[in-house]
């Protein structure tokens, strides 16, 4: 499928994003707010925290991105429908080379919160004229968020995300500008393969 290239303007709220890709960005902004509840789960079940790394190898990571791999660091929050956590997820956070990466992955519902998080988020990327492409490979949804003109935002980067049974997993590499993007294929490929080792439910 060839890519697309979509400007962001008020004017071309309904086809933004795929659906697919918004449901990405969903995802996003409720793992977003429920790490931020997280970190003494975290502490109390060391041993789940770095699943999500290891999910990707150093040498994958490497040859994909370029540089040493470096100061892993990981989160797990189990289901705890009293908190209002419907899902488990695990995270981690990576330096490859001059990237930062992340890798997710979860049982999370899409939730009505986190849809108007992602409509706040696309509003406002919209009025600071972001530009997102958006391409579907083997399977996996991807997504790549060029900066304004004169911009020093991280957020430019790309992501690339993937069902496994009743898992969503996502990879992000985060870039400096559009320069230092690495490509939707590597990425794709990245999330191709830890998608393929979560572990059985």
């Amino acid at each position: 499928m060839p890519s697309t290239r979509t400007k962001l303007r008020p004017r071309s709220r309904s086809h933004l994003i795929p659906a697919g890709v918004v449901r990405s960005l969903v995802r996003h902004a409720s793992l977003w707010l429920l790490s931020l509840q997280s970190w003494p789960v975290a502490v109390s079940a060391q041993q789940d925290s770095l699943k999500a790394c290891t999910l990707l190898t150093s040498t994958e990571l490497t040859a994909s991105i370029g540089g040493s791999v470096s100061h892993p660091t990981g989160i797990f929050s189990p289901k705890n429908p009293r908190l209002g956590r419907n899902g488990d997820f695990w995270s981690c956070e990576e330096t490859v080379g001059t990237h930062k990466l992340w890798i997710f992955y979860d049982t999370l519902p899409v939730t009505e919160e986190g849809k108007k998080l992602t409509q706040e988020m696309q509003n406002r990327l919209r009025k600071q004229g972001y530009e997102i492409q958006t391409k579907e490979l083997n399977g996996s949804l991807c997504s790549t968020i060029f900066l304004p003109s004169g911009s020093k935002s991280t957020l430019a980067g790309t992501s690339c995300g993937r069902d496994n049974g009743p898992y969503h997993v996502l990879v992000k590499v985060e870039a400096s500008g559009s320069s230092d993007l690495i490509s939707m294929e590597k990425v794709a490929s990245l999330v191709e393969k830890a998608a393929g080792r979560v572990p059985p439910q």
